[in-house]
């Protein structure tokens, strides 16, 4: 089962490929893993049985309705209701209490609507817009990206409302959870070996086994354990933001998520900023530390990270700095958190001048960062050292630094960029990677 929110996309297929695909891209991109019947395996396509297994194990359904009705089973199960698949999965959801986004294509003028597949087409979307059970239907949608957008809204809402709604009961199951996977995973080992696992060089084996190695921890972690991407927290600043300057359009300049905290803060002030920063973070309470990071907190001393979540404490750190301590000798071992945690959000590093100064804000974490990299052989896993307090961080280690870096898919380029810092490239997630580390060391 994938540690991300799982989205069930529900619609005709014939009438909306571009709308499918519009909506899939959308989800994904929120690093949320849409579900729908023809990504499923070719020979389950046609099993009811199978869909009704996958919508069960979804948290959100999406229904978009076009300008039919559907395919309406003759045979197999359910098939004496005549209703159609879409209509199907629809009361499925319903059933299982699964919240429910619903898309209304605009219909065209000169639909013929006196066909029996138009009249029940009309019907199930007069029910759509008037069942008040717990629906959230947006305004009807032409084009497939007007579509996307609207999708991203809802489910902003949905997710960033539900978390208000329900922060005390989500953290006491969060805890109970927590506590869980302590129990389970208590001397837990690698996960079993596939293809994917790199080959790792001897060096870097016995740099970690002697706990030479400093681990520097990027997004990809938390991406990897199911938390959303940074563009739905980017979507969520500019849609707060529009609520009071409708007109903002940061689109047209193509601003970063720094840039965009810092409109934020200026049109609606720092301490709504850092609440909707914590609340990205917790929005997800299912969201745990993976095999990668029980691991990074079992093999390294030190771990430096951009990240805000807790994740790293979760799976057993003990010592966390997140703010400018009050010596710069830094314990015998400890997780940094160079852009602050989202247990103290005034910690946090959100805005432009904020990440371009840190090395002023925080000089004695900056400077003990700074010693560890110039000292100690460094692996990097998750991050694209693209952040500019990164890239001043490691310009200014110069060539003392040396170590690797771990990413998939890397290719001439990015081994030509990380050259400059002495970094040599693993292709490989963190996962897969830590798995292979877990299994040439001994435990």
């Amino acid at each position: 089962m994938s540690r991300k929110l799982r989205v069930f996309i529900s619609s005709t297929m014939k009438d909306l490929p571009n709308e499918r695909y519009a909506v899939f891209e959308r989800l994904k991109s929120f690093n949320f893993e849409p579900v729908m019947a023809e990504e499923l395996p070719a020979a389950a396509q046609a099993s009811w049985q199978t869909i009704k297994k996958e919508i069960g194990q979804c948290e959100i359904f999406i229904v978009v309705s076009g300008t039919r009705y559907g395919w309406v089973p003759d045979k197999g199960p359910e098939a004496e209701r005549k209703l159609s698949v879409t209509h199907l999965e629809l009361e499925e959801a319903e059933r299982l209490g699964l919240p429910t986004l619903v898309f209304l294509q605009r219909l065209p003028e000169g639909l013929n609507r006196e066909t029996e597949d138009a009249k029940r087409l009309l019907q199930l979307r007069e029910r759509l817009k008037s069942w008040d059970g717990g629906y959230f239907v947006t305004r009807e949608f032409e084009l497939a990206v007007e579509l996307a957008d609207q999708v991203g809204q809802a489910l902003m809402n949905l997710l960033f409302d539900k978390f208000w709604q329900d922060l005390e009961e989500k953290r006491e199951a969060e805890e109970m959870e927590l506590e869980a996977l302590r129990e389970r995973t208590a001397g837990d080992e690698p996960p079993p070996k596939t293809s994917k696992e790199p080959d790792l060089p001897s060096e870097l084996v016995e740099a970690v086994a002697a706990r030479r190695t400093v681990l520097f921890a990027g997004a990809g972690f938390s991406l990897s354990a199911g938390f959303p991407s940074a563009l739905l927290f980017v979507e969520r600043l500019k849609q707060i933001v529009r609520s009071s300057a409708p007109d903002y359009d940061p689109d047209s300049w193509s601003g970063t998520p720094a840039a965009i905290s810092a409109d934020f803060e200026a049109t609606l002030g720092r301490q709504a900023l850092e609440a909707t920063a914590a609340a990205l973070t917790s929005v997800l309470p299912h969201v745990l530390p993976t095999f990668a990071h029980r691991e990074a907190v079992r093999l390294f001393d030190y771990i430096i990270t951009t990240n805000f979540d807790t994740l790293f404490e979760k799976a057993g750190a003990r010592t966390v700095i997140f703010q400018e301590p009050d010596d710069a000798e830094l314990p015998a071992a400890a997780v940094l958190k160079l852009h602050g945690s989202a247990e103290a959000p005034p910690s946090l590093v959100l805005i432009e001048r904020e990440v371009l100064t840190l090395d002023l804000r925080r000089p004695k974490l900056w400077g003990a960062v700074l010693n560890l990299l110039r000292t100690r052989p460094v692996l990097v896993v998750g991050s694209s050292l693209r952040d500019p307090s990164l890239i001043r961080l490691f310009t200014e280690a110069g060539d003392q630094v040396s170590g690797y870096f771990v990413g998939p898919g890397l290719g001439k380029t990015a081994a030509a960029r990380l050259s400059a810092w002495n970094l040599r490239c693993i292709d490989s997630g963190a996962d897969p990677f830590f798995a292979a580390l877990a299994r040439a060391l001994p435990r």
